[in-house]
């Protein structure tokens, strides 16, 4: 069995009769502007949690790192 389609072109008179409307015309949308916010300065004292992992780090060296550091990178007198 054949079918044949018919790809029929409507006027815009015929898409209003049948019930149908043309779309509008598109509206490029804006977003409002937002306006300039002040910042509060960040409270320099908080100290945030991965810091005081490598300050602890830091602290500990061991003897043998300390005697080879202080014996190779000592400031002469």
């Amino acid at each position: 069995m054949i079918r044949k389609y018919v790809l029929l072109t409507l006027d815009e008179d015929d898409l209003i009769r049948q019930g149908f409307q043309k779309p509008p015309n598109s509206v490029p949308i804006k977003l409002p502007s937002m306006p300039d916010v002040v910042m509060t300065p960040v409270d320099q004292t908080v100290i945030p949690e991965n810091f005081w992992k490598k300050d602890k780090q830091k602290a500990r060296i061991t003897a043998d790192k300390q005697i080879t550091n202080q014996s190779t990178k000592a400031k002469p007198d």
